[in-house]
């Protein structure tokens, strides 16, 4: 009698491979979705259909086998405001640093502060060290929102400009 082995069923095929699952569960902890896309395509993983890895698909992946992330890309699943990787919210920043989010958001786009997003217009996380909540930062080019300003009337009452106290301002 002539025995043919039976083809694996397509959802058994398409499988993810269980070593890349315990990888993903690896690094969840202290990785972002779109950091465990790109090492798992450094280290040369596809996704059970053989397609390289995307932000996407690691969530997918960890959404099918319940993996839970150290490393969220929003806000609100960080109570205490910050993540695995040890990164902080924009409010948890700027409450450590004194300053409003807006400010928060302008350090980062401008290099000040090493801040990343998932998205264009994501959530910022931000990578704060004792070095820089001690630091006193520059007032005087972008002023905080929390400083408490005075307003100086002008020539007409209707009109007001905002000054910042000069103990704000670092001396020149």
């Amino acid at each position: 009698m002539l025995e043919i082995p039976r083809p694996k069923r397509v959802f058994d095929a398409k499988r993810t491979d269980p070593a890349v699952v315990n990888r993903i569960r690896e690094l969840a902890l202290t990785h972002a979705d779109e950091q465990i896309a790109a090492r798992l395509n450094q280290e040369e993983f596809t996704t059970g259909t053989g397609l390289p890895f995307t932000r996407l698909r690691v969530q997918r992946i960890r959404y099918d086998y319940e993996i839970p992330t150290g490393c969220p890309c929003r806000a609100a699943a960080c109570p205490d405001g910050q993540r695995g990787d040890g990164r902080y919210s924009a409010h948890a920043a700027a409450e450590l640093l004194n300053v409003g989010v807006s400010t928060i958001a302008a350090w980062c786009r401008s290099g000040r502060l090493d801040g990343i997003r998932a998205t264009a217009r994501g959530y910022w996380w931000i990578k704060l060290t004792p070095e820089i909540i001690a630091e006193p930062f520059l007032c005087c080019d972008i002023p905080p929102p929390r400083a408490s300003f005075q307003f100086v009337p002008r020539l007409c009452p209707q009109f007001y400009i905002i000054a910042v106290p000069d103990d704000r301002c670092p001396p020149n």
